[in-house]
């Protein structure tokens, strides 16, 4: 198997709180699911979303680039999955 991994970033516009991101970051994922055909070869597309809120993560949009992908390298250690971006604990940060 050969595996490609490619990453994409861009708004997704949630109306009222982190519950609508996430309800969109699984209507990717969902949507992707199904293999499709190239060639005769089955592709299989997966997403791996990190999410981060305005302003409540960043006022910013490289702060927020900067959040959501940390988020989505928490999600890349699952399989097509979103992960809200958190702060590490202090302690953990004090450490870096």
């Amino acid at each position: 198997m050969n595996a490609k991994t490619y990453s994409a970033s861009g708004p997704i516009y949630a109306k009222r709180d982190a519950r609508d991101a996430e309800g969109v970051a699984e209507k990717i994922g969902e949507s992707l699911k199904q293999p499709f055909h190239i060639s005769g070869l089955e592709c299989v597309i997966g997403a791996s979303v990190g999410i981060s809120l305005y302003p409540f993560d960043a006022t910013d949009s490289e702060a927020m680039l900067r959040k959501a992908d940390a988020a989505m390298y928490r999600a890349k250690s699952g399989k097509n999955t979103f992960w809200r971006f958190s702060p590490e604990p202090a302690s953990q940060q004090e450490e870096s």
